[in-house]
Formats: C-alpha cells, sequence, structure tokens
C-alpha cells in the first residue's frame, strides 16, 4: 500500500486513480467509437448508396486499431508499439478526412472527425506529440476544404470551427497534464519522505490499531527482517508495557478530540531489547476513512540524559544543603534561584518558598537595599566581591559573616547573576574576644604567681618569663629571652614520659633538676602543656626541700618504681576473680583514674558492653594459657570522663606464681596512633577530591583557550602567529595531558579493583583511535597481534590506562630521520595471565635513565615533552592488579615494555 494513497485528500485520489484508468477507459471508447463508426457507415451508405466509403479499406483500418489496443494491454509490447499506435491513429484520421472529402463534407462524417479526434487525444501522454497531431490534422482539414468547397465563407466557418476545436483541446490537456505532473510529484514526494524519514512512520487503524503499513526505518528501529514481520500486528506488540483496554480507549478519545498526540514510551524490539522513543499520532482522513499516521523517534539517549541531569541536580542540592553555611544563587533582577537549607532555616522557612523572592521578602527593607547594593555591584562589574565581615541580623539574633561573591552566568540571560557564599564567623569572633579577655587574665596570673612560669616555642626557645622563674633562675627577662629551656635543666633528668606526652600533645606534670645562672642545681616540679601552635608553656616549682625528705622513700622502691611508675603503659593485676588488685599511677594520667578508684572493682567496669564480650574472650584465652602471652589488639577502655580510648593488652596468666598471684595486663594507650592513621586517611581522601575538583575545574578553561586558538587560526594568515599559536596549542595540551595523568594516578589510587570480562581488541581500538590525533601519530605502521584462548577478567580502566600509556609513549619517542617507524603490539591470554608487549623503533632509552623511567615526574632527557607522569601510572597500575612490567632498550635502536596481568577470573568465580 502507497503511503500517497492514505495521506492523499480524497480528491487528490480520486485525480491519481481516474489518471490511472484513463488509458484503459480511453481503450474502451475508442474500441467502441470504432464499432460505432463502422456502424454508422453501414447506416450511412444504405440511406446514400452513392457515398463513397469503401467497406474493405474500414475493416482494415479498424482491425489495425483493434490489434494495437489488444497489444496496448500487454506490458512488454506496450513501449514498443508507441509510435506505431500513433502511426494507426493518425492514418485512421487522414482517411476520415479523406471521406470527409470525398462525401462533401456531409455532416456525419464531420461528427465522426471530432468524436475521433476527442478519443484519438486520450491516447496522447506526451504534449508535444498532441500539439503535432492537432497541427497536422487541422492543416489537412484546411488543405481539403479549401480544394474541396466552392465557397470562402464555409471554407472559413468549417476551418474556424475545426481550429477553435483543436485550441480548446489542446487547452483541456495541457491543463490536465498539469494538474497530472504536480500529483504525481506530490505522491512521489510524500513517498519519499515517509520512506527516507529518519524516523519510524506507521499507519494505523484507529479503530482496531492494527498496523497497515511501514518505513524502512520501523524495520530497522525493531529490528524485522520485513515489513510484513510488523503489518497486521497490533500497536500494542512494539510497547514493553502494553497499554489494557481502559488506556487505549483515553488514548483514542484524546487523538480524536486534538486529531494529534505526542507521547514518551518505552517500546521493545523483536529480539526483546528496549529502547524509549518519542510516539506522535496524527489523524489523518482519507476520502471517508480516518487513519494515524504514527511517527516513532529513538530518544533514548536524550532519556538517560534527562534521568543523569536530574540525578545530578539531586545530588548538587543534597550537597548544596550539607553545607553548614548559607549559600544562594540570584539572578540579575535580585530574586532567588537556588538556597540551601542553611539559610532557609535562618528565615524558618523551606529552601522551595524562598525560590523566586527576593530578600525584601524576608528581611528589614533598609538592610535589603544595602544587600542589593554588593549584588549590583558584582553583576555591573562582572568581578567577584570578597566581603571580610557583615553583620545580619535573622529572627532577632546577630550573626557575623565572611562572604564572597562571584557572578554566575545564566545561559540566554544578558546579565550575569550572583552566586554568594557566606562563612558564619560568630563563634569565631567571639572566641577572639574571648582569648583577648583570657590574656588580660594570663599576664595578671603571671606577674602575680609564686610559681615560675615560662612560654617556649616549638624549638624550646623562651618567650617569655614572670618575675618569679626570674628568681628562681638569677636571669633577668630580657637575659631569658636569648636562652632555650634546654640549657636550664639537667637533660639526665628529664624523663621518657615527659617526652611522649609533649609529643602526643597531652599536658604534664615532672620533676626535673634545674642550673641556676650560678651553676648550682635544684629540683622543680614542672607542669608542662603544649598550646596551640606548638607553643609550650611550662610551671615550676621549687621542690628542693621536699625532695629531700623524700629521698630515702625513694631509694627503697626505685627499682620497681623505675619498671612500673614511669612506663607510659598502664600495668594492672587482676586476681582469679578478674578484680583489680593493682594498678599504676598511669592510669590516672591515661584514663583519669585514680588508684583507689579501680582496686577492688572487675575489669568489666572499664569496658562498655562490647568491649566486655571481647574481654571476656581474650581472658579467658589467657587463662587456658598459662604463662604465655596474649595480645589484644584495639579493645576500647572507658575512662573516667566516659570516653573511651584505645589500648593494646598484653596478658599474661600468672595466678600459681606464688609471689603475683594474679593475671598481669600491660595496657599500651594507642588511642593517639589510631587517630593519627585516621586522620591520614582523611588526608589522603581529602587530596584525592582536591585533585579531581581542581582536574575538573582546570579542564573547562583549557577547553577555553583550545577553541581561541582554533579561532585564532582561522581568522590570521601570518605564518609567525601560527607558528605561535601551535606553540600556545602544544602546551595547553601538554598541561591538559597532565591534568589527565594527575586524574588517572588519584583514580587508581584510589578505587578498588572491579574485574570484568576484557575483550582486549575493544581496548586496543579505543586507545589507537584516542591517539591517532597525536603529533606524526598518522606516519607510524600499528602492528596488531591479538590472541584470545580463553575469558579474561580484569580491571578495564585500569588496563586501558596501561595498554593508552605505552602506546602514547610509543608515539611520543619515535624517530622518523633514517627508518620506517613501526609499533608491534602483541596480547596474548591464558587462564592465568595476560601479556601484553609494546615494542617500537624509536629513540630508545639511555642506560644510565632506564632504571628510573618509572619514577614520579621523572623525564629521561630533555627531549621529553610529557608531564613524567605516565609510566608512574602505569607503574602502579600494574602493581594494583598484582602484575609486573619489564623494560629492554637500546639508545636510537628503540624499546620494548613488557607487561604481565593475572587473570581474576578465580574472584569472580
Amino acid at each position: 500500500m502507497e503511503i500517497a494513497d492514505l495521506i492523499l485528500t480524497a480528491k487528490d485520489e480520486r485525480n491519481i486513480k481516474s489518471r490511472k484508468s484513463d488509458i484503459s477507459v480511453y481503450r474502451i471508447i475508442l474500441f467502441l467509437t470504432t464499432a460505432f463508426t463502422l456502424l454508422l457507415r453501414y447506416l450511412f451508405v444504405k440511406e446514400n448508396p452513392e457515398a463513397f466509403d469503401p467497406l474493405l479499406i474500414r475493416l482494415v483500418l479498424s482491425s489495425g486499431l483493434i490489434l494495437i489496443l489488444v497489444l496496448s494491454f500487454i506490458w512488454k509490447y506496450r513501449d514498443k508499439i508507441a509510435y506505431l499506435n500513433y502511426l494507426v491513429i493518425f492514418s485512421y484520421s487522414i482517411y476520415i478526412l479523406f471521406l470527409i472529402r470525398r462525401n462533401y463534407f456531409a455532416t456525419n462524417y464531420l461528427l465522426e472527425f471530432i468524436l475521433l479526434i476527442v478519443i484519438i487525444c486520450l491516447a496522447f501522454q506526451n504534449r508535444l506529440h498532441l500539439k503535432i497531431y492537432l497541427t497536422c490534422i487541422f492543416i489537412a482539414f484546411f488543405i481539403s476544404a479549401f480544394l474541396c468547397l466552392d465557397s470562402y465563407l464555409d471554407i472559413f466557418v468549417k476551418t474556424s470551427l475545426i481550429g477553435i476545436f483543436c485550441v480548446a483541446i489542446v487547452t483541456f490537456f495541457n491543463s490536465r497534464f498539469e494538474i497530472e505532473k504536480r500529483l504525481e510529484i506530490r505522491e512521489n514526494l510524500l513517498n519519499t519522505i515517509f520512506n527516507e524519514s529518519p524516523d519510524a512512520m506507521l499507519i494505523a487503524d484507529p479503530s482496531s490499531s492494527i498496523i497497515l503499513n511501514c518505513n524502512e526505518r520501523a524495520i530497522s528501529i525493531f529490528k524485522i527482517q520485513d515489513r510484513r514481520d510488523l503489518i497486521g500486528n497490533n500497536l500494542n506488540f512494539l510497547l514493553k508495557y502494553p497499554n489494557s483496554t481502559g488506556a487505549w480507549n483515553n488514548l483514542k478519545k484524546k487523538v480524536d478530540k486534538n486529531r494529534f498526540l505526542v507521547q514518551e514510551l518505552e517500546f521493545k524490539t523483536v529480539f526483546g531489547q528496549t529502547f524509549w522513543g518519542s510516539e506522535a499520532i496524527t489523524e489523518i482522513q482519507v476520502g471517508t476513512k480516518a487513519y494515524w499516521l504514527v511517527r516513532i523517534s529513538d530518544i533514548t539517549e536524550r532519556v538517560k540524559d534527562k534521568k543523569t541531569i536530574e540525578e545530578s541536580r539531586k545530588i548538587l542540592n543534597q550537597i548544596i544543603d550539607l553545607v553548614p553555611h548559607p549559600i544562594f544563587l540570584k539572578d540579575n533582577e535580585g530574586r532567588f534561584v537556588i538556597v540551601n537549607k542553611t539559610l532557609a532555616d535562618r528565615y524558618e522557612v523551606v529552601p522551595e518558598e524562598m525560590v523566586g523572592k527576593k530578600d525584601s521578602d524576608f528581611i528589614d527593607p533598609v538592610l535589603s537595599v544595602e544587600l542589593l547594593k554588593d549584588d549590583r555591584e558584582v553583576i555591573e562589574n562582572a568581578r567577584e566581591k570578597f566581603i571580610p565581615e557583615e553583620s545580619l541580623t535573622f529572627l532577632d539574633r546577630n550573626y557575623t559573616y565572611q562572604t564572597i561573591k562571584i557572578p554566575f552566568y545564566f545561559e540566554d540571560a544578558t546579565k550575569p547573576g550572583v552566586l554568594s557564599i557566606s562563612i558564619d564567623i560568630t563563634d569565631l569572633k567571639e572566641a577572639e574576644k574571648a582569648i583577648r579577655e583570657s590574656e588580660s587574665k594570663y599576664k595578671m596570673l603571671m606577674e602575680q604567681a609564686s610559681d615560675g612560669i615560662y612560654l617556649t616555642d616549638k624549638s624550646g626557645n623562651i618567650l617569655s618569663v614572670n618575675a618569679k622563674a626570674c628568681e628562681m633562675f638569677g636571669y633577668s627577662d630580657q637575659e631569658f629571652q636569648k636562652l632555650n629551656v634546654r640549657s636550664l635543666v639537667d637533660l639526665k633528668s628529664v624523663k621518657e614520659e615527659l617526652i611522649f606526652a609533649l609529643f602526643n600533645n597531652e599536658p604534664v606534670i615532672t620533676e626535673l633538676v634545674c642550673k641556676r645562672k650560678d651553676n648550682s642545681e635544684f629540683t622543680v616540679e614542672l607542669s608542662a602543656t603544649r598550646l596551640d601552635g606548638g607553643l609550650l608553656q611550662g610551671i615550676i616549682r621549687d621542690i628542693t626541700a621536699r625532695k629531700k625528705l623524700e629521698k630515702i622513700l625513694q631509694d627503697n622502691e626505685k627499682k620497681f618504681r623505675a619498671l612500673i611508675e614511669n612506663s607510659s603503659d598502664i600495668i594492672m593485676i587482676l586476681n582469679e576473680d578478674f578484680k583489680i588488685s593493682y594498678v599504676s599511677v598511669s592510669v590516672a594520667r591515661i584514663l583519669g583514674h585514680t588508684y583507689i578508684s579501680l582496686v577492688g572493682k572487675t575489669i568489666f567496669d572499664l569496658f562498655d558492653h562490647e568491649g566486655i564480650d571481647k574481654i571476656s574472650k581474650f581472658l579467658s584465652e589467657t587463662i587456658a594459657c598459662p604463662g604465655q602471652n596474649q595480645t589484644a589488639e584495639e579493645l576500647k577502655i572507658l575512662t573516667r570522663s566516659g570516653s573511651s580510648k584505645i589500648v593494646e593488652i598484653v596478658a599474661v596468666n600468672l595466678l600459681s606464681d606464688p609471689v603475683i598471684q594474679g593475671i598481669v595486663l600491660n595496657c599500651h594507650d594507642i588511642t593517639k596512633r589510631k587517630n593519627t592513621e585516621n586522620e591520614l586517611i582523611n588526608t589522603n581522601f581529602e587530596l584525592d577530591s582536591f585533585v579531581y575538583k581542581a582536574s575538573h575545574d582546570l579542564k573547562a578553561p583549557l577547553r577555553s583557550v583550545m577553541g581561541l586558538i582554533k579561532l585564532a587560526k582561522l581568522e590570521s594568515k601570518d605564518s609567525t602567529q601560527h607558528m605561535y599559536l601551535d606553540m600556545m596549542s602544544k602546551s595547553v595540551n601538554s598541561l591538559d595531558a597532565f591534568i589527565k595523568d594527575l586524574t588517572t594516578f588519584s583514580r587508581n589510587t584510589r578505587l578498588d579493583i572491579e574485574a570484568n570480562i576484557i575483550d582486549f581488541s575493544i581496548v586496543l581500538e579505543e586507545s589507537l583511535n584516542n591517539l591517532k590525533y597525536m603529533e606524526h601519530a598518522e606516519k607510524i605502521r600499528i602492528n596488531k597481534s591479538v590472541d584470545i584462548n580463553v575469558n579474561f577478567y580484569s580491571d578495564l580502566t585500569r588496563l586501558s590506562t596501561i595498554v593508552n600509556n605505552l602506546i602514547s609513549n610509543a608515539i611520543k619517542y619515535h624517530r622518523f630521520e633514517n627508518n620506517i617507524p613501526y609499533i608491534n603490539i602483541s596480547i596474548k591470554t591464558d587462564y592465568e595471565k595476560a601479556e601484553i608487549v609494546v615494542e617500537d623503533n624509536g629513540s630508545g632509552i639511555d642506560p644510565l635513565h632506564i632504571n628510573k623511567i618509572f619514577d614520579m615526574f621523572y623525564r629521561a632527557s630533555e627531549n621529553s615533552y610529557g608531564s613524567g607522569l605516565g609510566l608512574y601510572i602505569v607503574k602502579n597500575a600494574v602493581k594494583k592488579l598484582g602484575g609486573s612490567i619489564d623494560v629492554s632498550s637500546e639508545l636510537d635502536e628503540g624499546s620494548s615494555f613488557k607487561v604481565v596481568i593475572p587473570n581474576l577470573v578465580n574472584d569472580i568465580n
């Protein structure tokens, strides 16, 4: 079924069908006319026996005409006998004209002649042939009339009548030919539009939704072999989720009402694959019959992009809402476009209520005018503005903010909007005020204190001392500020716990032997605290007299206390009921508990519910192995304040020992170490985030610069400028490659391995396509050999990085002077591994540098123009995948890199 038959109007359809049946109608009429003329001749001759009209000639001409008509119905003879048809028709016309002349222009022959001309004209499909025929007939008629008739008036009247008749026929048939030509062009155009459309086109019956016809695109998009596989099916056949009867009825009502409907649906192919399409249904009228013209466009990618954009927008809004500082975006009229939750909370509204409104809708008009001035300044100057401090009042509470406002360019907007980020520094300002008050009190305390007080930097250089310290050491204030604290202390008296505590920023109280200005020694009690910025504050109390009294007692317990009391760990002894019978004094420094508060209690009192289970299991194992050290790592132990610290416990069962009679626990505080490890993890994560953000933010300007360079090349014909532009382009590309290397390095370091099946042919082709625009890449012959024997599993991203960097280096450092450059790439796989070899005949590597080429930022020669990260990234990616990489190279001969990657199929299984 032709699309024109369903799309043209009823009138046009009748005209086309009429044109198609004209020839058949003409054959019938001409046949009947021939029979009619024979009958007319018979009747005329019967009434006028003297009339000249030989029957034999009539029969011969009529038989010839009938034969031509019969042959015209046979297609293979139709074109061959076209001119013969014209000859027979013309001969018949001349003969009738001859009869008119012989019978002195009898009326019946004139009527027969006119009727014959009309019928014969229907046989002509060529305008020129028609005009030649009528011209010849008119001339022949004029000559016959001139020779036969005696009256010039009769000659004029009859000749004029025939002439007017011929002109009328020419005019009529000219109009007919024009109409047929326009209809044929329109029919061809409609068929072309239908069949060549980039969208799938279907013709369907609205009442049954049966598909009547389709174009080639429909066959392609639904992956069928022939349109007959589609014709006759219901439109529901194409949908992933077919419509119910009610849904179809609603659809038909919408189309009947508007005669047009557009909707987005999920379709399926005959193989079950799905895709999103935009379905446009148009109701067309062909005669009295209505049809549906259904156009289906594949919008799968657009739907995916739309979902991605929506998800990105949601994530962005969530991220903005999580920021604890007010953030907003305004258009150039001062209306809010984006508002985060923090700012909306200041006004006790939700963000959606602020969108589309202005500051004056929420705050004092006077203040809104001041804020609008800052916004206008940013918009007019198109430059960011930094406001180091501004005070705002929200719901009767004063806030102090540090604000930056940046111009933000909207699409299709003549002026930019304003992006504002404000950091709440209210607490910071209040803290600064408190610090100033504290410093004032601190100075007063130092001057009036009965103990010596000093302050040093992180290197131990004395910054300030109070008057009591000057009195104790015999130095003046100016002399003190030239000294280091080490020169005042007998270093032999410095205990390890002091160094350890200060190193971990913990306050410490200890005793030291100090030296006065006259080199005399005295014993002091030092209370030292590490302050912010690495400063160290010490409070010194002269305890010389007290130490003399305590010396006797200290000598008795010296050995024991040296081992226990100076330990940085907590030493406990538990009885058989797990009650604490002894605990070292370090428990006070570490946990805040006193000896008295813990003795007699069970060890379980120092752990939470989760910790109790772990310590119970640990103690059971210790009891089961007398005399053997047992270790428990990372247990949380409660401090006196209720917080927890992480300790590592080493226990030994000495219940059978006659002296100890208990379980000895050594608790080592590893809280600081764990915190440091966690901080290191967070720092690495922040560094990765910074690299990703920085690379993302740098790529957009680089793309803009590359675009401007290309535009400059198009606008300028100066070769010197082109040389400079090429140098700029090379530098920008180098920076872009460096950013990509940083991003790849960060991704390789951060992401876990994701094992997928690898198609090395695709990996290799994608890499070569990515690198084919490198300088001189087209001059190098690439020889590929991929031998895949088994399914190979690995991390696709890291594997692509390895292949891409090795081929890129082979292209970069090639020689084109005296050899035919080539790169041989070989990939082989088996069940255990994949072996990748990239070999070239380039510049090679100097043996002095070959052991350093995998170092970060290392370049083997001055001709190296890369970032120095490529092979470092390759080495790390290979290491991450558990593989190995080897290189062999000769200077000016070429290099060969061999990478072996293990098959991760076992991980998948």
